[in-house]
């Protein structure tokens, strides 16, 4: 049984072994036959021994004759298996090349047959999973390349049509911003050219729930469908309808519908189209992040405005339309006032919602026309396109400027800003979208210089100023190594006993061509240039060596005053760096004060709280200067570590003038309410003196008692003014 269930259950091989059989009998009977021909040819009676004599004669004719036959059967059989075989590796080749249509179609019953039957299945097979992949690679790709959802799905539509025969296909794709809401885009599976229809329609929370329970997808009978979303409507409710929810992380953005007609369906289908619904999901959601990618390029994430980049290419379209009309065009460069003062008092949230607002009332100011856009911070850029002159674009601009002025209700209280407005016009003003920008701004800071609330159109002579101060830049880079820059030193006394309790160093620069810079020039120049921190270093260490020759020399000082800026004081170097000073010079952190503005407290007050916590803990003491112009909430000064506070000359000057009297006294009053010393500085009259110290100042500071010094003539004049002041003394003492 063994035997026949496999060698002759096999077809080839059975018809190999009755061949071999075949061919085994062959030199047998014709040896017979050569022997009993032989046999009877020399004997009529032939004998066993003579048999035997003529069978061995015979035997090698009849080998050679029977070796001719089995050859010439096995060439046959060989033919008869070869060329089937032949066939089907010439079959299994194309479909390697990747030709599934080829066709292996072999005659007979035998095995060979069947395995041609076998490589044609599974060539179909593969020719549909490779047409089934190269589709969705294709998919991919549109993913990659477009930004366009209808597009994408267009090209879906008809790829989908080439693979699942007999199938209609339809998506559904609710509206991200208005769930309630959904577009169906349909086409025939029947590989027609025609282009997808799309229908808007509405979806119910019903509809969408019982969609997100679908899960993965799941068969549903055409009527289901027409009940629950009568736009879709399959042409026969015997249709079968593959519903597949179309889902990314976990919100729905809609569904898949396959709708095949009745005994199409099969398995394969619904695996490839449940990959395809997976690809749909994916292209929906790169589509929305292109979006999203492409508005945060180009507009402003708080207010919704265009920004920089597109700010720039808009205006250069508009000055491609102004150039080819022959029209002139405005570009207004708006900087908030007030605006750091509501980020800094009320907080960045506070802040963020006031250029909102903002925003909103320059464009409500604007034409329809005209472009606003934010630059970032509280910078905003209008384009005016289409204006006949200046006196137009003062009339859109003081819409602008009134549209600002009036109170902001932010969280309860009222704001007021104003806005410092520059404007450039082409073509006078200049031909690119970077030069007429450049002036506006410039145009805008000259504003600002002249008090604020106003606007400025471009003058020549603005350029001009901006030379100037870049040339400064350039020059103060290498003034410290050349030496030009330099201390003087101005002494701050006791307004009950003249004596002097600390000497503020002052920097100042002598340039070689120009002289004296004035110190209103020098700082901020400092600053744009970032050489506030190198600079700041030597003042401190230069001052501190001042002080240390001073001792040495007898005369007695208690300490010296250095002005440190925001950036110095936010430096993560710059206790440390005062350490080295001061262990240099060999001098206790007593001899040092620090004096700063309001604005670098206001900055980051809690990490400027922690600085003067650790100055503080050295014997360091903190001034603050310039008190009263700025924006310091008195609850932060309450908290703050410091211990003097400066008078701003601007109030001394007035003074005895009954307004400039009234607003010392509330000063006074304010920091000594704190507990703070005060230091007027700007004394210049002895009457100034006088009323000061009638109102309990406790420090004076300014031209009355001395002019700022060179380090070497400021030693000689404490050593004369000590001298005097101790003369003056035993006079009173003696009566």
């Amino acid at each position: 049984m063994g035997f026949k269930g496999t060698l002759f259950g096999n077809r080839v091989a059975r018809r190999l072994f009755w061949s071999f059989a075949l061919a085994s009998l062959v030199p047998i009977v014709t040896s017979a036959v050569f022997t009993v021909a032989e046999a009877y040819r020399s004997s009529p009676a032939p004998t066993l021994v003579g048999s035997l004599a003529a069978l061995g004669g015979a035997y090698p004719r009849a080998l050679a004759i029977s070796s001719v036959v089995i050859l010439l059967l096995a060439i046959a059989q060989s033919r008869r298996i070869l060329r089937p075989l032949s066939r089907l590796v010439a079959g299994t080749r194309k479909i390697a090349g990747g030709d599934f249509a080829t066709r292996v179609d072999l005659d007979g019953d035998d095995e060979f047959r069947e395995l041609g039957n076998a490589m044609n299945a599974m060539a179909r097979k593969l020719g549909r999973q490779f047409e089934t992949l190269t589709a969705l690679r294709d998919i991919d790709g549109l993913i990659l390349a477009s930004s366009q959802t209808e597009g994408i799905l267009e090209s879906v539509a008809a790829r989908v049509a080439t693979t699942e025969h007999g199938c209609d296909i339809a998506v559904l794709l609710i509206d991200g911003d208005h769930p309630e809401l959904a577009r169906l885009y349909r086409r025939s599976g029947n590989g027609g050219a025609e282009k997808c229809s799309q229908v808007r329609c509405a979806v119910s929370p019903e509809l969408r729930q019982w969609l997100a329970q679908r899960d993965r997808g799941s068969l549903e009978q055409a009527a289901a469908l027409r009940s629950r979303l009568p736009a879709l409507a399959p042409p026969d409710d015997n249709y079968r309808v593959l519903v597949i929810p179309l889902v990314h992380g976990e919100q729905l953005r809609g569904a898949l519908f396959a709708a095949f007609q009745p005994g199409t369906v099969a398995e394969p289908e619904l695996d490839s189209l449940g990959e395809l619904a997976n690809r749909i999901a994916v292209a929906i959601s790169a589509t929305e992040r292109e979006q999203q990618l492409v508005r945060r390029a180009h507009f402003d994430t708080l207010t919704g405005l265009p920004n920089r980049q597109l700010c720039h290419d808009r205006l250069r379209q508009a000055l491609a339309v102004a150039r080819r009309q022959e029209q002139k065009l405005a570009v207004v460069f708006i900087d908030l006032d007030g605006f750091k003062h509501v980020n800094d008092s009320l907080g960045h949230a506070a802040g963020d919602r006031l250029l909102r607002e903002a925003s909103v009332r320059l464009r409500a100011a604007t034409r329809e026309t005209d472009t606003v856009a934010r630059l970032g911070g509280d910078e905003y850029v209008v384009i005016l396109p289409s204006v006949h002159g200046a006196l137009e674009v003062e009339v859109l601009v003081a819409s602008l400027m009134e549209a600002l002025k009036w109170p902001f209700h932010i969280d309860g209280e009222q704001c007021f800003i104003s806005a410092s407005v520059g404007v450039t016009i082409f073509p006078e003003d200049g031909g690119t979208a970077e030069e007429l920008l450049r002036k506006a701004d410039t145009a805008m800071y000259s504003a600002k210089e002249s008090g604020r609330a106003r606007y400025v159109f471009f003058a020549k002579e603005m350029d001009d100023r901006i030379h100037d101060r870049r040339m400064l830049q350039s020059d103060l880079r290498s003034a410290l190594a050349n030496r030009e820059l330099f201390l003087v030193y101005q002494p701050q006394l006791d307004l009950a006993t003249h004596e002097v309790v600390c000497a503020e160093a002052l920097l100042r620069w002598r340039h070689p061509t120009r002289g004296l810079i004035a110190p209103s020039i020098v700082l901020p120049v400092l600053e744009e240039t970032g050489l506030v921190e190198s600079i700041g270093r030597w003042t401190l260490r230069t001052a501190l060596e001042e002080l240390s020759r001073w001792r040495s020399q007898g005369v007695s000082i208690p300490r010296v005053a250095v002005n440190v800026t925001t950036r110095q004081l936010f430096d993560a170097g710059f206790v440390s760096l005062i350490d080295e000073c001061l262990h240099s010079t060999k001098l206790p952190g007593s001899c040092l004060e620090i004096e700063l503005t309001e604005a670098s407290l206001v900055t980051d007050f809690a990490r400027a709280d922690r600085v003067l916590r650790e100055l503080a803990e050295r014997g360091i003491r903190t001034a603050i200067d310039d008190f009263g112009t700025g924006y310091s909430s008195l609850g932060y000064l309450k908290e703050l570590n410091f211990d003097r506070v400066k008078i701003d000359r601007a109030f001394i000057e007035g003074l005895p003038d009954e307004k400039s009297l009234a607003i010392v006294k509330a000063v006074l009053g304010i920091a000594h309410s704190l507990r703070k010393e005060v230091i007027a500085e700007g004394i210049e009259s002895d009457a100034q003196r006088r009323q000061l110290a009638k109102l309990q100042c406790e420090i004076g500071q300014g031209f009355l008692f001395c002019k700022p010094l060179l380090g070497p003539a400021f030693g000689e004049w404490l050593g004369q003014h000590e001298a005097t002041r101790l003369l003056k003394e035993v006079f009173a003492s003696n009566g």
